[in-house]
């Protein structure tokens, strides 16, 4: 029997492009050494999930009606500043080897921009500031909770959102200046007109970005951890509102410290770069996937530590929740027992007695939800 093969339309130009992206491929391999080639895996599987994970973090917040208060307006920001890093740094350990850099002036342009990764570091200085607003929001909220002047409200929050990348910006644009490609390493270096100016100004960004950020919010958060464990309360109400701030202390606590253990690495060999450590040294590229892991885990810490999150997730996701034993203890309502609508008969009246909702309304009037 002869069989007969038809070709298939647009198979060749199929063809082509498959060897065209299988020829790219060996072409940056080529060029990449077992190092790049582990760190561009790498930085593609943490770009990836912080891309997802964050984004989902913006839309569960914006979705969520309850959950739109300025202070996670601010997590919102902070998402931002964690996908804007992911982003920008892409070009440099992602896609940098798939291609030839151009030469200076294109060159330097590029670096500037995109390959040199200057500006993945005003997301994380932009990550910084917003902690900071964090900060001083749990300061005001615990120590302060009946002054209202005090009080985060949304105008706040969006100068203190622009505040906080303006100052980025403004801290990063020397870096960006002298930022341009050099044909003899083939990457793109900081090339200062004095080495006295590259010590001056990493030294300025480590107590701008790091140590004074860190160091005013270890502070705050030892006054309001302070109040927090050392007060004491009979009222019902009270103590379930010092249970919620206590859990969203926790959380928010466990984010900045976090911060700043996975920031520290990178930070402290940047400074060292100009006083005789090797510039763009494998331990300073090991300190940069430490700050990308840093910010992909904060999706995965609210999932963990906020039931609130976890289902708002969940539904976002088209889930199933379990469903609640209205008999059993809430965590969410710290022990409380849900009991609505349980009605006291008598021959001469009935009594409807909701005390979780009168205790939740007090509750949001005190303090909004946040995480």
């Amino acid at each position: 029997m002869k069989i007969v093969t038809r070709r298939v339309p647009g198979t060749r130009r199929l063809k082509r492009q498959q060897l065209l992206v299988i020829a790219l491929i060996q072409g940056a391999a080529d060029r990449m050494s077992y190092t790049e080639v582990i760190l561009m895996v790498i930085f593609s599987i943490l770009v990836v999930v912080n891309l997802i994970g964050n984004t989902l973090v913006c839309v569960v917040v914006l979705r969520t009606k309850s959950m739109r208060v300025p202070m996670n307006y601010l997590l919102i920001n902070l998402a931002a500043a964690d996908m804007a890093f992911a982003v920008f740094v892409s070009p440099q350990y992602i896609f940098r080897p798939f291609f030839q850099h151009p030469s200076p002036p294109l060159g330097d342009f590029l670096c500037k921009v995109a390959t040199g990764g200057s500006l993945s570091w005003i997301g994380t200085a932009a990550a910084v500031f917003t902690l900071v607003l964090i900060a001083f929001e749990r300061y005001n909220s615990i120590l302060f909770p009946h002054r209202t002047t005090q009080r985060l409200t949304a105008e706040k929050a969006g100068r203190g959102i622009l505040g906080s990348w303006l100052v980025a910006i403004v801290s990063e644009i020397p870096a960006i200046i002298v930022m341009k490609y050099s044909k003899q390493h083939e990457i793109c270096i900081e090339e200062w007109p004095d080495i006295r100016y590259a010590r001056a100004y990493t030294l300025m960004t480590f107590f701008i970005d790091f140590a004074f950020p860190f160091t005013l919010m270890a502070v705050l958060y030892g006054r309001v951890i302070h109040n927090l464990w050392n007060h004491q309360s009979s009222s019902s109400t009270q103590v379930v509102l010092l249970q919620r701030r206590k859990k969203v202390t926790k959380l928010l606590l466990i984010v900045t410290v976090l911060h700043g253990v996975f920031l520290m690495p990178d930070t402290i060999t940047y400074v060292l770069s100009y006083f005789g450590f090797k510039y763009g040294s494998i331990a300073y590229k090991v300190g940069t996937v430490l700050v990308c892991l840093n910010s992909t885990v904060n999706p995965f810490l609210y999932s963990l530590h906020s039931e609130r999150f976890r289902r708002s997730l969940q539904r976002l996701l088209n889930w199933k929740t379990k469903s609640f034993n209205l008999t059993n203890k809430s965590k969410e309502n710290n022990s409380i027992v849900l009991r609505c609508s349980t009605r006291l008969e008598n021959s001469s009246f009935k009594i409807n007695l909701c005390p979780v909702q009168k205790v939740t309304q007090t509750l949001n009037k005190l303090e909004p939800d946040n995480f």
